[in-house]
């Protein structure tokens, strides 16, 4: 009876600690660091979208686009996602600048996307303040 009273409490002597305390400090660490990349990589993107929209705020024209939409589907789900190529003309102060941007990002909306990034079309874009060649399209599509 002494035998099995003791077994039962195994757990809680030394030597089980001796034996299994670097199993178990394993677990924990590889627990801590996979929690870790998993708050970087899910709360990572909202740092790049808040710091694009605190960019100068232009209006552009859209000089030249290109629209394409792909639908994606499995057995439970239904997705189209949307890729444009555009080029567009901005002023910032005196100097005119064009440049050609690319993005893409998931339909959420039923807009009419050929008819807001058509040639003579006016938007509202995000200029880099570092660097005016870089910009976003966040205010018409929610992706930096």
């Amino acid at each position: 009876m002494d035998s099995n009273k003791g077994d039962s409490l195994f757990w809680k002597s030394k030597d089980f600690l001796m034996e299994h305390g670097l199993l178990i400090w394993g677990v924990v660490t590889a627990l801590c660091i996979f929690g870790g990349c998993f708050a970087i990589i899910h709360f990572g993107g909202s740092h790049k979208s808040d710091m694009v929209r605190n960019w100068i705020r232009v209006e552009a024209t859209v000089l030249k686009s290109e629209l394409k939409e792909v639908n994606t589907s499995d057995e439970t789900s239904f997705s189209t996602r949307i890729s444009a190529r555009v080029t567009l003309r901005y002023l910032i102060g005196s100097d005119t600048h064009d440049t050609e941007h690319v993005t893409s990002w998931q339909r959420r909306d039923h807009k009419d996307w050929s008819e807001i990034l058509h040639p003579g079309q006016k938007i509202s874009i995000r200029i880099s303040p570092d660097d005016p060649k870089s910009i976003s399209l966040i205010d018409l599509t929610g992706v930096p």
